[in-house]
């Protein structure tokens, strides 16, 4: 299986990048068969959209956009320390409902002993109870980037 991992997109900030690298971001995902946004895709804290419920339908809007585009891949939703915000967490719990093609996992995703996470999901207001405990042996930590 290969993985494309991304993260501190920071969509939506007038600081971000991130329009440079749509481009190589699609062909990265194209090349795979499981996509993990890996927190801080959006900007909740430096957003241009001028409030959170503006900024959290815009990150809805841009993630079933992204999805549309690539209809045959899984999508992974981490938080980031900009992002993990109520008003994206409501939009979140309705499009994986909608769509068998998203999973929200807060802030770390498992795949086999590989573990995928926001850098910042250290930080104890970001980390659930237990989230570190090894599954099967001690896990691979991936930092910046996947397999």
């Amino acid at each position: 299986m290969k993985i494309c991992f991304v993260s501190d997109l920071h969509l939506f900030s007038q600081r971000s990048l991130a329009g440079q690298w749509m481009p190589l971001l699609h062909e990265r995902i194209r090349e795979s068969s499981l996509v993990v946004l890996g927190g801080d895709v959006f900007d909740f804290k430096w957003s241009t959209h001028g409030s959170a419920a503006a900024t959290a339908e815009a990150a809805s809007q841009w993630l079933q956009a992204l999805m549309r585009m690539h209809p045959a891949h899984t999508f992974v939703m981490l938080l980031g320390n900009h992002d993990d915000h109520p008003a994206l967490r409501e939009w979140l719990e309705v499009l994986s409902g909608e769509s068998p093609q998203l999973i929200v996992e807060t802030y770390l995703f498992r795949v086999a002993n590989t573990v995928f996470l926001h850098g910042d999901s250290a930080n104890p207001r970001c980390t659930e109870p237990g989230s570190f405990a090894p599954a099967a042996g001690p896990p691979t930590i991936v930092p910046g980037g996947g397999p």
